[in-house]
């Protein structure tokens, strides 16, 4: 099972050009059969474009998805444990632009988001330690 730091993509528009975020399938980031505007509902501007799977993408996904399921049912407890765990860390260490991200999608205030981010990371930890 091949190992996935974390992704590092701007998640804010640089100049006038929005974020384009993509689909994870098979290991690889691919772009969506079309795209959604992401809208900031302050300014009621388009500020990011998010991938919107075909329905070959989805099925590709769900073939991949059960390809990779015998490696990780193969896994040690402690091996998926620490994948977990770097999933958390991933989170935690973008928190802040996950949170602002969060922000600007939604409207909702700052600190909200940070806590739903931080909150999320714990889940993932707290998956971790299940055995």
């Amino acid at each position: 099972m091949p190992h996935h730091p974390c992704v590092s993509s701007p998640i804010t528009p640089s100049g006038d050009q929005a974020a384009i975020f993509r689909l994870l399938i098979d290991g690889d980031l691919v772009a969506g059969a079309t795209q959604l505007d992401v809208i900031d509902p302050a300014s009621s501007t388009a500020f990011a474009n998010a991938p919107d799977a075909s329905r070959e993408q989805l099925d590709a996904a769900v073939r991949a998805a059960a390809r990779a399921y015998p490696a990780w049912r193969t896994l040690s407890l402690p091996e998926r444990q620490s994948i977990l765990h770097r999933l958390g860390d991933c989170i935690e260490e973008n928190s802040e632009a996950l949170s602002r991200l969060l922000t600007r999608e939604q409207g909702r205030p700052l600190p909200g988001a940070r806590l739903e981010v931080q909150s999320c990371a714990r889940w993932f930890r707290s998956f971790a330690e299940l055995d």
